[in-house]
């Protein structure tokens, strides 16, 4: 479905951009404001931007698709999302795809757009591990990740460029510890045992070569998970594996 934006908002949209040009020229003086715009109006931008990068980087991903694996992954998304209000504005939309250059790496979009690795929830064994990975991509599109780097390139990222090194997820540290913080309390929120954040972080660590973090990156990561989970106080009966999972978890292995 394609998103239409009311005349007015489409007028701000092409006012910030206007503003991010002439910073971009300007070595001095006085730096344009940006437009203010309400929190209804910034997520409509931002779903807008959102749906323009999705066409762009569907034609680099190779899409699977498989209705029971994806509903069930839908729902679990749709629980975290429910559980947290900045989130809850949109539905979800989850895709399973085929990580390119065989990494076990997942990406998220504003409007709440997930691509989940087939490679990655392969390895997953608990409900929380699968939950902590769709956690992780919430915590992005929380921090406007994608679109910050957007906005701060020097020059306009095209849709071939989107995925290397220095493309639309070119995340520093600081992005991935915020993301990681975030994380765990959405899980938290959702009463889902973050500790399968923890075993996330850890299965990248066996599999160096399959992972998009360097090895500093994972110890970092690794570290402020536990610090955060420590703040909060122990769920009772925390989710950790439901029947539903015990039945998908079968069919994500034939994947």
């Amino acid at each position: 479905m394609k998103i239409s934006l009311p005349f007015q908002i489409q007028r701000k949209v092409l006012c910030f951009q206007l503003v991010l040009a002439l910073v971009g020229m300007t070595s001095c003086g006085t730096v344009p404001e940006r437009p203010e715009v309400s929190q209804e109006e910034q997520v409509k931008i931002d779903v807008y931007q959102g749906r323009e990068l999705s066409h762009g980087l569907e034609r680099y991903l190779k899409v699977h698709k498989d209705l029971e694996v994806t509903v069930f992954l839908r729902n679990l998304a749709q629980k975290l999302v429910d559980a947290t209000p900045a989130l809850s504005v949109m539905p979800i939309g989850v895709l399973l795809i085929h990580s390119p250059d065989q990494l076990w790496q997942s990406y998220a979009l504003p409007g709440n757009k997930l691509y989940l690795s087939i490679g990655l929830l392969k390895q997953m064994k608990f409900e929380n591990e699968v939950a902590a990975v769709l956690a992780v991509q919430l915590a992005h599109l929380l921090g406007r990740h994608v679109l910050k780097i957007q906005a701060t390139s020097s020059k306009k990222i095209l849709p071939s460029e989107y995925l290397k090194k220095n493309g639309l997820f070119a995340f520093g540290l600081n992005e991935h510890l915020e993301a990681c913080e975030t994380a765990v309390g959405i899980l938290y929120r959702a009463g889902i045992d973050a500790r399968g954040l923890v075993s996330l972080w850890t299965k990248y660590q066996e599999n160096p070569q399959r992972s998009p973090y360097s090895s500093l990156e994972l110890e970092n990561l690794m570290e402020k998970t536990r610090q955060t989970i420590a703040l909060n106080l122990p769920l009772r009966n925390p989710v950790v594996r439901s029947e539903a999972f015990v039945k998908v978890k079968k069919r994500i292995d034939r994947l």
